[in-house]
């Protein structure tokens, strides 16, 4: 993926949205954002990433803004049925989440932990195994913090231990490198 050449919209501004956007906009790509709940901690990514050169988009003109887009990052909150992908898919346009985009920038191998139950205790086990062994690691995903966080302290020496609770084949194959 070339960031610069492509412009992103950003759905969803909590926490990974706010950390995609912010990850994106590090890497030089143009950034829309867009949230229908602007409650305080929202307004206050949105003013954040918009001093940093983030376009905030509303909800009368998010088609047109959907047409310009290359890619739509939906944050872990935004149901894959809500207008916005609906509408994505509809113009054929690349849906990925935060966690897909976290794969993209980070340089870490990765240790990815699915399933039904456990994977936050599976998690936080591997990664004291790792650290007591003098292993560089870290938690992203589920567990509390988007794998986007990392984008620029990743290295081929750390590992990242990701929970979600499900991992599309898309970004299976890109960790998997397949």
């Amino acid at each position: 993926m070339y960031f610069k050449k492509s412009k992103f919209l950003i759905v969803g501004l909590s926490r990974s949205g706010y950390s995609a956007c912010n990850a994106l906009l590090s890497k030089n790509a143009e950034c829309y954002i867009y949230d229908n709940n602007l409650n305080s901690g929202v307004q206050s990514n949105v003013d954040k990433l918009c001093a940093r050169g983030a376009k905030l988009v509303n909800g009368e003109n998010i088609e047109n803004v959907i047409e310009l887009c290359d890619v739509v990052v939906l944050s872990p909150g935004v149901a894959i049925d809500n207008e916005i992908p609906i509408l994505a898919r509809r113009l054929k346009k690349n849906i990925i989440g935060e966690l897909e985009l976290g794969f993209y920038l980070t340089k870490s191998p990765i240790v990815a932990v699915t399933g039904t139950n456990g994977k936050t205790t599976t998690c936080s086990l591997i990664e004291h195994v790792l650290s007591k062994s003098s292993v560089n690691s870290f938690l992203a995903g589920n567990i509390g913090i988007p794998l986007c966080e990392y984008f620029d302290k990743s290295d081929e020496k750390s590992i990242g231990i990701v929970e979600d609770r499900v991992f599309n084949l898309k970004a299976l194959r890109f960790l998997l490198r397949i």
